[in-house]
């Protein structure tokens, strides 16, 4: 899947009206932060730049920029570095942007899709690119294959046979961490060194669903939860593997297994809550503070119905993200006001639940970079 918000994309229809870096409108209040944000129209995708000290921003056609259709697998983000994957003709690709420098390079058709394996998901660092597979095709013997572009060498590596369910993988300080079910249910952590290709440890949950993360202080972590109730963390040092602490709390929700698109802050979780359904959206800003054992749900609901009172205006949220710097959620919407014309903007809402900041956008932002945060 390419993110999360594509589902509620699909909630938008519409198509997109050409606009340039001098269209892109200043931002409604002197509060706003910096953030760069990845957004899609009907045709292209995009990066805009805000930068709040000039209270306006720059907008980069990425389509243009890489050649990148708007219908790509997955985005990938290592460093300054974003990698889109794609799939067409029988093969993946992968294109290659620098957010802070705008350099690039493309891999196309890096790998032919072929009877000897299933790819389940792409995922790199700064030189290598690897495909998460069942091998051969048509079992769920689990695997990574290894790549590099430049020169075409390959390595395969075997994790385990007759797996139940893989998932999102993630990769920092080069360690992959590799999420998967087996078949006797137990939830397993493969990690992965790539440089020798070798397992490190194979972590087993048991029974307990796995979310991984890093913080910010460069550990892994790991989020539990279990049907019926009851969730746990642990931290790890990202070199030794070695357990640092972690504890137990109750939470109004659980999270998918493998990687987490969430923040972990000063012993606080920064994540996208769920709400409980029929309601006017899916999902809105929430913090744990694992120090109180307090959940915070922000009122995402309240914010966007006073946010289209007071505009005369009707949006969906898309995506979030989180600000350490400023200690603020950064929310991606768009406007289906017009469904003939492509619109959106980001809210900035404070821990406190309050909206200090606000700019329109001529497309709709998807994801926020976290180099930029």
């Amino acid at each position: 899947m390419k993110f999360e918000a594509r589902i509620l994309l699909i909630l938008l229809v519409f198509q997109f009206s050409g606009c340039t870096k001098d269209d892109i409108p200043e931002a409604a209040t002197p509060k706003m932060l910096n953030f760069t944000a990845i957004g899609e129209g009907a045709e292209s995708i995009y990066q805009y730049d805000f930068v709040s000290f000039s209270e306006n921003g720059s907008l980069t056609d990425l389509t243009k920029e890489l050649g990148l259709g708007s219908d790509y697998l997955t985005l990938r983000e290592v460093g300054d570095m974003l990698t889109f994957y794609s799939f067409g003709s029988g093969s993946f690709s992968a294109r290659q942007w620098n957010t802070k420098t705008g350099s690039k390079q493309t891999f196309e058709n890096f790998y032919a899709s072929n009877d000897e394996r299933a790819i389940t998901w792409g995922a790199n660092n700064e030189e290598l690119l690897f495909l998460g597979n069942y091998a051969p095709k048509g079992s769920k013997n689990l695997g990574v294959r290894t790549i590099d572009p430049n020169d075409g060498s390959e390595k395969d590596l075997f994790i385990e046979n007759d797996i139940v369910e893989g998932y999102q993988p993630l990769y920092y300080k080069n360690k992959l961490f590799v999420t998967y079910l087996n078949d006797e249910a137990e939830y397993h952590i493969a990690v992965i060194e790539p440089t020798t290709n070798s397992i490190l440890t194979n972590m087993n949950l048991g029974g307990f669903s796995p979310s991984i993360l890093i913080d910010d202080q460069g550990n892994f972590v790991i989020v539990e939860s279990k049907d019926g109730g009851g969730n746990s963390y642990s931290r790890y040092d990202i070199e030794t593997l070695e357990s640092i602490d972690g504890g137990s709390f109750e939470l109004s929700r659980s999270f998918v297994p493998g990687y987490l698109n969430s923040e972990f802050i000063d012993n606080k979780l920064y994540f996208q809550n769920l709400y409980a359904q029929p309601s006017t959206l899916v999902f809105g800003p929430a913090i744990y503070d694992f120090e109180t054992n307090t959940e915070t749900i922000i009122d995402l609901v309240g914010i966007v119905a006073h946010f289209q009172e007071e505009n005369k205006t009707s949006i969906v949220p898309i995506s979030q993200g989180y600000d350490p710097t400023s200690g603020s959620f950064l929310i991606g919407y768009g406007n289906i006001d017009n469904i003939n014309e492509l619109a959106g903007g980001v809210l900035a809402i404070s821990e406190k639940g309050n909206l200090i900041g606000h700019v329109e956008l001529p497309f709709v932002p998807t994801y926020f970079v976290k180099s930029t945060l």
